[in-house]
C-alpha cells in the first residue's frame, strides 16, 4: 500500500486548503484501486513537525500545499500561528534522509520550482510550479494527478492527468477570493518575491515536473525500464477515467446547488424539494447526497457570524431518500405523551375530587342508604366482566350508573379509579402507535 502524507499550513487562513484536502481524499477513495493508497494528514505544520511526520508515517507521496515565496522556501507557521519560512536547502537535505523512501513530492504553492529542483537530487519525481498559481487551479491540478494514480497511470501520466485538469476548469471557476486579486499560492507580506515580472502562462503549463537524472535503482541494482501499458489497458484506464471524471462532476454540481441553498441559512420546502429530484437526477447514492449536505450545513454553521442563524445541524433532506413510511419523529412522540399525561391529570384530579366527596359528606347517613345490593352487584358483575374483555372504558361506564347513594358506590368508586389508571396506562404505552386525537376521544367516552 503508497501512503499519501498531506502537508498543509496556511498561516494566512486565505486558501481553500479543507477543500483541497476533502478533494484529494474523495478522488482517492472514488479511484479503481483505492485499496492501494492510504491518506494521512498533517494540518498547521510548522518546520519543527516535518521530521516527526515523515518518521511515522513513511510516506511515499508528500503533498505540500500552501504559499511558497519563490527561492527563500516555502511558507509553513510557528507555534504562534505566525508564517515561519523553511528554507530551500534545509527542504532538499530533509529529503536526502528519505532516499529511496519518498516518491514523489507535490509542492502546491507558487514559485515551489526552486525547490522542486533543489529535492530532485533525492526524490525520482518531484512537482513544483513555476509562477503563482490560482488556488482552484492548484485544486484541480491536484485532483487529476491523484486520480491518474488512482487509475493506475504512472507518476509521468499521472501529471499530465494534472495538466488537463485545470485545461478542464470551467471558466467561471477561476474566480476572485481576495478584494485585491485573485487568491494564489504566494505570500507577500513580511517577504520579497521572487524580483521582475515573469512572463504570464496559461495556468496548465505551471506545474512543472523534476526528475532525478539517475532514477533509484532497484534492489537487485539494475534499473528496470517500466513496462508499456497495452492499448486494451490504456483504453479500460481512460473508460475508467473518464466515468470519475463525470461522477466529480455531478457531485460537484451537487455541492455546488447545496452552497447556493445555505447561502442564507434557510432552506425552504421547495429547495429541499429540488435537492432531492438532483441528486436522482445526477444518479448520487443517497447516503452520499445527504453526507455532502450535513458537511456543506457544518461548514456553513461553522462560518456564521455571531448572532445569525444558521440552518439546523439535523438534515432536513433526509426523509427524500427515506421509504414512504416513516416514523415519527422523537418531538412529535413527545408531544403526544404530554397531551396524553395533561388529559390523564385533569381525569384523574376529577375521579380524586368525586371519591373524596363520598367519603367527606357528612350529610349522608347510614338511614338515608337505599339498599339494593342486588342491582348494584350485578352492575359491578357485568362490569368486571367487561374489564376482562378488554372493554375498559365500557366496564367504567357500567360503575357509573351505580348511584353515590347505594351501598357498593364506595367499591365502585374504587374499581373505577383502578381501571381507569389501567387505561391511562396502556394508553400512554402505545402513544407511538396511537394517534393523539384516537386517545382523546377514548377518554372523552368515560362519562
Amino acid at each position: 500500500m503508497r501512503k499519501i502524507l498531506i502537508l498543509a499550513s496556511n498561516p494566512k487562513r486565505d486558501l481553500a486548503l479543507d477543500r483541497e484536502i476533502r478533494d484529494l481524499e474523495g478522488v482517492v477513495k472514488r479511484s479503481r484501486d483505492r485499496d492501494e493508497f492510504e491518506v494521512k494528514i498533517g494540518s498547521a505544520v510548522r518546520p519543527e513537525d516535518l521530521q516527526e511526520l515523515l518518521l511515522e508515517h513513511e510516506p511515499q507521496i508528500v503533498h505540500f500545499c500552501g504559499h511558497g515565496t519563490g527561492e527563500q522556501g516555502l511558507v509553513l507557521q510557528n507555534s504562534a500561528g505566525r508564517a515561519q519560512l523553511v528554507s530551500t536547502s534545509a527542504l532538499s537535505s530533509l529529503f536526502k534522509l528519505f532516499t529511496g523512501k519518498v516518491e514523489c513530492v507535490l509542492l502546491n504553492a507558487c514559485y515551489s520550482e526552486v525547490q522542486a529542483n533543489a529535492i530532485s537530487q533525492h526524490v525520482n519525481y518531484v512537482i513544483g510550479m513555476s509562477q503563482t498559481i490560482l488556488d482552484d487551479a492548484a485544486i484541480a491540478f491536484a485532483t487529476g494527478f491523484y486520480r491518474g494514480l488512482g487509475y493506475g497511470r504512472t507518476t509521468d501520466e499521472a501529471y499530465h492527468f494534472g495538466c488537463n485538469a485545470i485545461e478542464l476548469m470551467p471558466s467561471t471557476a477561476v474566480i476572485s477570493r481576495s478584494p485585491t486579486a485573485p487568491q494564489e499560492r504566494k505570500l507577500t507580506a513580511g517577504f520579497t518575491v521572487i524580483p521582475g515580472a515573469p512572463i504570464a502562462v496559461p495556468e496548465h503549463l505551471k506545474p512543472i515536473l523534476k526528475t532525478r537524472e539517475t532514477l533509484a535503482a532497484q534492489p537487485n541494482g539494475v534499473n528496470v525500464p517500466a513496462v508499456p501499458t497495452s492499448e486494451t489497458k490504456r483504453v479500460e484506464i481512460a473508460q475508467d477515467v473518464s466515468n470519475a471524471l463525470e461522477q466529480e462532476a455531478a457531485l460537484k454540481q451537487y455541492r455546488n446547488c447545496v452552497r447556493d441553498f445555505l447561502a442564507d441559512s434557510v432552506l425552504t420546502p421547495e429547495e429541499k424539494l429540488r435537492l432531492g429530484q438532483l441528486a436522482k437526477q445526477l444518479g448520487l447514492d443517497p447516503a452520499e447526497a445527504v453526507a455532502i449536505f450535513q458537511e456543506e450545513e457544518r461548514l456553513r454553521f461553522a462560518s456564521a457570524p455571531p448572532g445569525q442563524v444558521a440552518v439546523a445541524t439535523d438534515s432536513p433532506i433526509q426523509p427524500l431518500f427515506a421509504s414512504e413510511t416513516v416514523a415519527p419523529a422523537r418531538s412529535q412522540l413527545k408531544q403526544r405523551a404530554i397531551l396524553l399525561g395533561g388529559i390523564g391529570a385533569v381525569l384523574g384530579l376529577g375521579i380524586v375530587f368525586l371519591g373524596f366527596q363520598l367519603f367527606a359528606r357528612k350529610e349522608i347517613q347510614t338511614s338515608d342508604l337505599v339498599v339494593q345490593p342486588d342491582k348494584s352487584a350485578s352492575l359491578i358483575a357485568i362490569a368486571k366482566q367487561q374489564e376482562k374483555s378488554g372493554n375498559l372504558v365500557g366496564a367504567i361506564a357500567t360503575l357509573a350508573k351505580i348511584k353515590p347513594n347505594q351501598l357498593s358506590s364506595f367499591d365502585a368508586t374504587s374499581l373505577s379509579q383502578k381501571w381507569y389508571d389501567k387505561l391511562l396506562s396502556s394508553l400512554n404505552e402505545g402513544n407511538g402507535e396511537c394517534d393523539a386525537g384516537v386517545a382523546i376521544d377514548e377518554l372523552r367516552r368515560i362519562p
